[in-house]
């Protein structure tokens, strides 16, 4: 794990953006952590909130999430993005509702992270929030459509696909991750709609064969997306936008 060539199983995907700066890292949850991920790159309060998760599973997602924000931000540093030999750890990890933004000890960086059957992390230095969820998931988002806006439950009954209710319920989540509210804001306020809200800048891709995942981005400056990743709001998804 001390280089960035290295990761321990086949499935680490990582990219980058130039417009904003931003890093991308992602890989199923570790199964063997313990052994994988080295004991220092866990914080104090890493250790002692991994303590407290009951579900291997959950631990598992966490530890990964970590060592994903490490391998971004040796990323960073081979760019010449952050200092050689940067090891990026949480001041602050958020709630794991989605509240709060968490907060690396890299100045002008930001983290969003997001985990599911695949962990994604985000280290940019734009606002930015990211959601993953499995392709499996889909079925049940249709019953939840109380946290949606008119607009996008006008827009859930014109598309019928599994596939367009997880890139509506990503994108819904990605937005709130990177106002940094989570679902404790009302998820159905203006400000809130992923489709029509000025200064937001949605996008998916898929970072495995059967995750789909979205990213947020608070910013009037337009994003350069990586090429093939569908644009969301104000066009249907699936009209990619290359950077």
């Amino acid at each position: 794990m001390s280089d960035v060539g290295q990761w321990p199983d086949d499935s680490f995907g990582a990219l980058t953006l130039a417009r904003p700066l931003a890093v991308l890292t992602w890989s199923r949850p570790l199964a063997h952590w313990r052994r994988d991920i080295p004991p220092d790159l866990l914080t104090a309060a890493d250790h002692q909130r991994l303590g407290r998760l009951r579900r291997e599973q959950d631990r598992s997602r966490y530890a990964t999430a970590r060592a994903l924000l490490h391998r971004a931000g040796l990323i960073a540093a081979d760019l010449g993005l952050a200092p050689p030999g940067t090891t990026v750890r949480l001041l602050t990890s958020g709630s794991d509702h989605g509240t709060g933004r968490p907060v690396p000890d890299l100045p002008g960086w930001q983290v969003s992270i997001s985990h599911d059957n695949t962990v994604v992390v985000v280290l940019s230095q734009a606002t930015v929030g990211v959601d993953t969820q499995g392709l499996g998931s889909a079925g049940t988002i249709r019953e939840l459509d109380s946290v949606f806006t008119a607009t996008e439950r006008a827009w859930l009954a014109a598309h019928p696909r599994d596939a367009d209710a997880l890139r509506l319920w990503t994108a819904k989540e990605a937005l709130l991750k990177a106002r940094g509210t989570g679902f404790l804001s009302d998820p159905r306020r203006p400000e809130n709609d992923t489709l029509q809200w000025p200064g937001v800048q949605l996008a998916h891709w898929r970072p495995l064969p059967d995750a789909v995942a979205a990213l947020a981005v608070l910013d009037d400056e337009p994003v350069g997306w990586p090429r093939g990743w569908s644009v969301f709001g104000g066009r249907d998804p699936g009209t990619a936008r290359p950077a």
